[in-house]
């Protein structure tokens, strides 16, 4: 089965207002951010990053719960003030969410064959 992918045209580089990320993992759960450009560091600790994407089009946020449980969220730059969070982790900005799954499969596939922008 095909994975969902959004339209290449609907995201460009620098559209989005910058995006605030923290990521990581603890005690079995993590928070993964696929970005094209390079994450601004602010903060480094154990297994956390925090910092700021400038320039960026499509995102991919991946979590993973302490079972194994994994959720996934495509977003591009959009008008409104939005927020993916995950305990302590987060991916806040303005954007919207151009697909999501809590399928395994889906989630896997999407996360392998969509590239961020």
């Amino acid at each position: 089965m095909a994975a969902t992918r959004p339209k290449d045209d609907t995201a460009r580089i620098g559209e989005g207002s910058p995006l605030e990320i923290c990521m990581g993992s603890r005690e079995g759960a993590s928070f993964s951010v696929r970005t094209a450009t390079p994450i601004a560091i602010t903060d480094r600790r154990e297994k956390v990053l925090a910092g700021k994407l400038g320039k960026w089009g499509r995102v991919l946020v991946k979590s993973i719960g302490v079972g194994g449980t994994p959720r996934l969220w495509v977003i591009e730059p959009g008008p409104d003030a939005n927020e993916i969070a995950f305990g302590e982790f987060h991916v806040r900005g303005r954007f919207k969410i151009a697909d999501s799954s809590n399928n395994e499969r889906k989630v896997d596939e999407i996360w392998k064959r969509t590239p961020p922008v």
